[in-house]
């Protein structure tokens, strides 16, 4: 008899938590949760990205470090665009930004280890400003880019290269940027 109490009572243990697992996987409860969402919206999306590259005259001020925002409209009527600047874009080859790793490695690589890689590649997409000093390069994958200027008007001094990783996180939520804006700095030359 002692045996079979203790038995019935295991079963009744064994059944509760049973239906206690399976009511907290129906409520959500388990998979829910904000440690687990926290990692879900942190994942690195493969969708196309836009580039957009605004060039303004800009001769003595480095403004704002660059969120890939947006600049609002109060701060760029004091700018003055440059149109007719070609740039080029070249992904650098054999780097997978959509894993933690290869966004790691594309994070730590030099300008001039990108600039090694890229050399002799043609470029993925080029494009002149237009008269607000705007480029718009959509649908480009998700990766590693080197930017580059390879025509710039008289009288302006042009932008060093730099890289663009895409897309890049939100500077504010933990979602990302789908479309990135980057400001190249231009000075005019001073002729005195």
């Amino acid at each position: 008899m002692i045996k079979r109490v203790l038995h019935s009572a295991q079963d009744i243990f064994a059944r509760g938590m049973a239906v206690l697992v399976m009511g907290l996987l129906l409520t959500g409860f388990l998979t829910v949760h904000p440690s687990h969402q926290a990692n879900a919206t942190s994942a690195i999306p493969k969708d196309p990205v836009t580039l957009v590259i605004q060039k303004f005259e800009q001769p003595h001020h480095p403004g704002e470090p660059a969120t890939g925002l947006p600049l609002q409209n109060a701060d760029l009527a004091a700018m003055k665009p440059v149109s007719d600047v070609k740039f080029a874009v070249t992904k650098v080859p054999n780097l997978d930004v959509t894993t933690d790793q290869g966004r790691r490695i594309a994070e730590e690589l030099s300008l001039h280890d990108a600039l090694d890689r890229v050399e002799g590649r043609e470029p993925t997409r080029t494009g002149i400003t237009n008269a607000q000093g705007k480029l718009t390069m959509g649908l480009l994958d998700t990766g590693l880019y080197v930017v580059e200027e390879t025509r710039t008007p008289a009288g302006v001094v042009p932008t060093d290269p730099f890289l663009v990783l895409l897309p890049i996180r939100h500077p504010t939520n933990s979602g990302w940027l789908a479309t990135v804006h980057v400001y190249p700095k231009n000075a005019p030359v001073d002729v005195s």
